[in-house]
């Protein structure tokens, strides 16, 4: 097969693709070497009360209009990935009902564990996804879950904030604040333009001084393991002077902004 004229229909038919930003390629990359375990971000919100689902659908793909992140495509042209915003992506709110389980809230968890931890081709599979599970009435647990080279934790918070907000103004029948994200290819040309500045470069001597000396690679566990991808809860109560340690810790010099 002729790779060249392959990939280059591919880029012909996505005129408006772009590279991928250096956070991205990463976690990119981190997929590609654990292929079995889904980089993804994945809440959910509870709700107590009566909730439109409609208006909740109609505030989310708005939201997912404006940040642009739900709309993502990824693929690849000769083993390089690239990025575009489809806007013909269908993209819904889904619901499930498990309020006639025995334990809905734990059906619930269930549910979501099983989303969360399945599989997930970048290439191939949609990137985010939302879905309402009712537990109880009036009693909602809101699930998310959009692949990290769409969407980091902040901006995922973030994403879900914008939604409420557009939600609540629709149900108060009031104009929302006016959006405030970036649009993506915007993110893209601001990261260029840091790679490629002084700053970076200066930045850059910086960190490495600062961590001359240091251990190549630091964990807060002394073993070693797979990446899994089912999240794993463990509790514990810090000591007195742990809690003490934490506190004062903002205050050391470990993490100090270098002067401009």
């Amino acid at each position: 097969m002729d790779t060249t004229n392959r990939s280059d229909a591919t880029a012909r038919s996505r005129p408006h693709a772009f590279p991928l930003t250096c956070a991205q390629r990463g976690i990119w990359l981190a997929q590609r070497l654990a292929p079995d375990v889904p980089t993804c971000i994945a809440q959910y919100v509870e709700v107590h009360g009566a909730l439109d689902l409609a208006v909740l659908d109609d505030a989310s793909v708005t939201a997912g209009r404006e940040f642009q992140s739900a709309f993502l495509r990824v693929f690849e042209i000769d083993g390089e990935p690239f990025q575009t915003v489809d806007p013909t992506i269908g993209l819904s709110t889904g619901f499930v009902d498990l309020g006639g389980e025995d334990d809905p809230t734990a059906a619930a968890h269930a549910w979501m564990t099983r989303d969360y931890t399945a599989p997930l081709d970048p290439t191939r599979d949609r990137l985010a996804t939302s879905t309402v599970l009712r537990v109880g009435n009036d009693h909602y647990l809101w699930y998310s879950r959009i692949h990290h080279i769409a969407l980091d934790g902040y901006g995922a918070m973030t994403l879900v904030n914008r939604i409420a907000a557009l939600y609540t103004a629709r149900m108060e029948a009031r104009t929302p604040e006016p959006a405030g994200a970036a649009d993506l290819r915007t993110l893209h040309r601001l990261d260029e333009a840091y790679r490629s500045s002084t700053r970076y470069e200066s930045d850059r001597a910086y960190w490495r001084e600062h961590l001359t000396g240091r251990r190549s690679n630091s964990s807060l566990s002394p073993t070693a393991a797979p990446a899994v991808a089912e999240s794993i809860l463990e509790t514990a109560t810090l000591s007195v002077s742990a809690t003490e340690r934490l506190d004062s810790s903002g205050q050391g010099s470990v993490c100090r902004r270098r002067p401009s």
